[in-house]
């Protein structure tokens, strides 16, 4: 079933979105580094669109070379950042924007961990010894040494992909 004008928006603006965090700046300076108009990359990011016109042709354009992919039909599709990191679509993107990458992975893992700390310390500070043994049988469920093996798993996951992808592309070194 083809999905429907306003879920193409939604794709499209959240994709944008996705890809203008790799740039670790705001909208406005994003679209400076870009060559696109800010008010443009605004509204693609909030608003999105369900198709390319000739309104927004030479922006998208502009838009998809700067990220090294390969056509703008890719921003329609879901879990851009997802696809580009894990499948050949990407291999430019990841060369291209490695470093950035890594920085984001680092951040969401820090922001993941304290999210965690904080909820651990919620958890753990009421006098409910049950709160406590379900958190400890949930760690040992999940077969993790401690709150945080998950997300250095995934940090450890996402950089061997992001250099298996970069190992692809330059087998020498």
């Amino acid at each position: 079933m083809k999905p429907k004008t306003n879920e193409l928006k939604q794709i499209f603006a959240c994709n944008m979105s996705q890809l203008v965090s790799v740039l670790g700046v705001k909208v406005k300076k994003a679209a400076n580094i870009i060559g696109v108009p800010d008010k443009w990359l605004w509204r693609m990011t909030n608003k999105g669109i369900s198709r390319i016109d000739e309104r927004n042709f030479h922006h998208l354009k502009k838009f998809v070379a700067h990220f090294a992919i390969a056509s703008p039909d890719e921003l329609w599709k879901e879990d851009i950042l997802h696809r580009l990191v894990t499948t050949d679509v990407g291999r430019d993107f990841v060369l291209t924007f490695r470093d950035k990458i890594s920085e984001l992975v680092q951040k969401q893992v820090e922001i993941e961990s304290n999210i965690n700390r904080a909820l651990i310390n919620a958890w753990t500070s009421k006098s409910d010894p049950q709160v406590e043994m379900s958190h400890d049988a949930k760690i040992a469920a999940l077969g993790l040494t401690d709150e945080h093996d998950l997300l250095r798993r995934f940090d450890t996951m996402v950089r061997q992909m992001v250099d298996e992808a970069y190992e692809r592309e330059n087998p020498n070194g």
